[in-house]
């Protein structure tokens, strides 16, 4: 997983902990998500018992069109 990824979830963690969905919906147009993805990735936010980093990071990646990790071994 990617730093910017990591980076994302933690603020998400704390916009969806503040429950505030108009600046849920900005953070995801400023980091340029396309909008179902958008869409997918709030749904299953939402269902989350516990917003977590970790999980809401594994979440992104999902939905993400990076397929190479930063972290690569050289």
């Amino acid at each position: 997983m990617n730093a910017l990824i990591e980076i994302e979830a933690t603020e998400f963690s704390q916009l969806f902990k503040r429950g505030d969905a108009l600046k849920i919906r900005m953070f995801m147009e400023h980091v340029h998500m396309p909008l179902d993805v958008q869409d997918k990735i709030i749904d299953e936010i939402s269902a989350l018992t516990k917003l977590e980093q970790e999980t809401i990071a594994r979440l992104i990646e999902t939905h993400s069109h990076s397929e190479i990790s930063e972290r690569l071994a050289y």
